[in-house]
């Protein structure tokens, strides 16, 4: 057994596209070399290809992964019938001293928008 003073965990996966051979695609990259695609519909360019796990390199947490697979099969299973999907609030936790939660959008993000908002602090 190991005792450690501090602990740096990095959680996460990087794009699974390695052996697709996308940049074939014709399919618009990103810096990551994934297909740049909608996250309301997850459909990559308007075209007839769906983002989900590993290869859509979304933000790496269960539900939004759940969300991402359910959004991408209706949508693929519908097609040429692709239709916006309603997400759930963005959350973000830093496990921290002082701990730090962030829940919906962002400041930089709500301060472009035409909406009231509010920010708490405790």
């Amino acid at each position: 057994m190991h005792r450690f003073d501090y602990l740096l965990a990095a959680t996460g996966r990087k794009p699974n596209v390695d052996k697709l051979a996308i940049d074939r695609s014709g399919l618009d990259l990103d810096t990551r070399g994934v297909p740049t695609f909608d996250p309301l519909t997850m459909q990559a360019n308007g075209s007839h290809i769906f983002m989900a796990g590993d290869a859509s390199a979304r933000i790496p947490l269960l539900h939004v992964a759940a969300d991402d697979g359910r959004i991408a099969g209706t949508n693929a299973a519908s097609y040429p019938n692709v239709l916006a999907h309603r997400r759930r609030t963005p959350l973000s936790v830093v496990f921290t001293e002082p701990n730090i939660a962030t829940v919906g959008r962002s400041y930089a993000e709500l301060q472009h928008m035409p909406c009231e908002f509010a920010v708490g602090e405790v």
